[in-house]
C-alpha cells in the first residue's frame, strides 16, 4: 500500500516530466485526489508504473492510466496471454494429443480465462464436433476479450469500490430471495 508521501514522490516525478505543465488546483488537493485513487497500489509496483508511463506517455497521465500501467504489468508477470495467444493454445492442444476422449482439463491452460472461453463457446466437446475453425476462433476470441475485459475491471477496482459492489449484490440477493410483492 502506497503512502501519502510515496504517492506524493510519484506526482513529483510526473511533474518534473512535464515541467511545461501549469498546475492550476493546489498541489495540495491534487495530492488528496492522487492518494485516493493510488493508496491501495504497492509502492514499488506503482512506481514502476510510473518509469512505463514516464517512457510511453506523451500527455500527463492521469490516476486511470498509472492504475492501467500498474496492472498491465501485473497482467505481463502472470502470463496471461493475448486472446490469439489464447486461442493457439487451444489449437495445439489438438496436437498436443488431446481430442475427444481425452479432453483437457482446467490445469491444462497457462490461464484459467482461457478455459472459461472455451466452456462459452460450447466447451471442448462441441470445439471437437465443429467443422467451422474460423467461427470458432471468432466465438472464442470474443468470448476471451470480454472475459479478460471482466477480469481486469474488478482486479483494477480499488477495494473501496469492490467492497460497495459486494454489498450491493448481497443486498440484490436477499431481496430477490424474499420474491416479488415483498415490501423490502
Amino acid at each position: 500500500m502506497a503512502t501519502h508521501d510515496e504517492v506524493d514522490k510519484v506526482l513529483a516525478i510526473l511533474l518534473a516530466n512535464w515541467p511545461a505543465l501549469r498546475v492550476q488546483q493546489p498541489l495540495e488537493a491534487i495530492s488528496s485526489a492522487w492518494y485516493m485513487g493510488l493508496a491501495d497500489l504497492g509502492a514499488d509496483g506503482l512506481m514502476q508504473a510510473v518509469k512505463q508511463v514516464i517512457t510511453t506517455a506523451t500527455f500527463f497521465p492521469c490516476v486511470a492510466e498509472l492504475r492501467k500501467a500498474y496492472f498491465e504489468l501485473g497482467e505481463i508477470a502472470n502470463g496471461i496471454p493475448a486472446a490469439q495467444e489464447a486461442w493457439a493454445e487451444v489449437k495445439h492442444a489438438f496436437r498436443r494429443g488431446f481430442s475427444r476422449w481425452r479432453a483437457p482439463t482446467a490445469e491444462t491452460w497457462t490461464h484459467p480465462i482461457v478455459h472459461r472461453a472455451l466452456d462459452c463457446i460450447g466447451g471442448w466437446y462441441a470445439l471437437c464436433d465443429s467443422e467451422n475453425d474460423a467461427a470458432d476462433r471468432a466465438r472464442f476470441i470474443e468470448a476471451y476479450n470480454v472475459l479478460l475485459g471482466r477480469e481486469r475491471d474488478r482486479e483494477r477496482m480499488s477495494p473501496a469500490v469492490r467492497e460497495y459492489i459486494e454489498q450491493l449484490a448481497a443486498k440484490m440477493k436477499d431481496q430477490a430471495q424474499l420474491g416479488p410483492g415483498v415490501n423490502r
